[in-house]
């Protein structure tokens, strides 16, 4: 996504939905027994993720910085990288590992 001044940020949607079924077995979001729907669920997640994300932040970990969260969407900032599935020789793991 883009925000007004131009700056490109990294904009995650939660879904949790059909295709968790053992969602509320190994999520803390609720307990069991509740039943909720899926965006209210997705919420919980988003929210958590933030916390977390900005607590880790606070902190000095290398995470992204959180901008916001609303509803079940995460901005963040635009972490620059690869994907770790695009890469198919790792040279030297143990520099990548360590730091």
């Amino acid at each position: 996504a883009v925000r007004p001044d131009g700056e490109e940020v990294a904009l995650k949607l939660h879904k949790l939905g059909r295709s968790f079924r053992t969602l509320r077995n190994n999520r803390d979001y609720t307990r069991p027994g509740q039943a909720f729907n899926w965006l209210y669920m997705s919420r919980l997640s988003a929210l958590k993720e933030f916390a977390f994300m900005s607590a880790l932040h606070e902190k000095g970990f290398s995470v992204p910085t959180p901008i916001d969260v609303n509803r079940h969407c995460v901005v963040m900032s635009l972490a620059h990288g690869y994907q770790l599935n695009s890469i198919q020789v790792l040279r030297h793991p143990s520099t990548v590992f360590n730091s």
